[in-house]
């Protein structure tokens, strides 16, 4: 990836974070309105999205196949949360596959 290219997602993926950071974990899995999608499914989709871009990169997929049918495009989002990873664990995977895309 380009550095200028790098520079942009980090300043974008900056702003993400501080906007999920001052998310409660019970609004984090709400829906903010009846025809949103809830910031868990939202960032859950960011990262198996950076994640597919990384595949079509030749290299392997670092979430589970279940992360990629629960966040994939087109996927519904589930009415009760518990099937979702935890906020923090979802944080960290948006992290590490942003970061792997980087450095590619």
């Amino acid at each position: 990836m380009s550095q200028s290219a790098a520079a942009i997602l980090r300043l974008l993926s900056g702003r993400i974070e501080k906007v999920v950071a001052d998310i409660s974990v019970e609004d984090f899995e709400k829906r903010p309105a009846e025809n949103l999608n809830p910031p868990v499914w939202l960032l859950g989709h960011l990262a198996v999205s950076i994640d597919a871009v990384s595949k079509f990169a030749g290299e392997p997929f670092h979430l589970s196949e279940e992360w990629h049918t629960n966040f994939k495009a087109g996927s519904v989002p589930f009415e009760n949360t518990s099937p979702y990873p935890s906020k923090a664990e979802i944080q960290s995977a948006y992290a590490e596959v942003l970061e792997r895309a980087i450095q590619q």
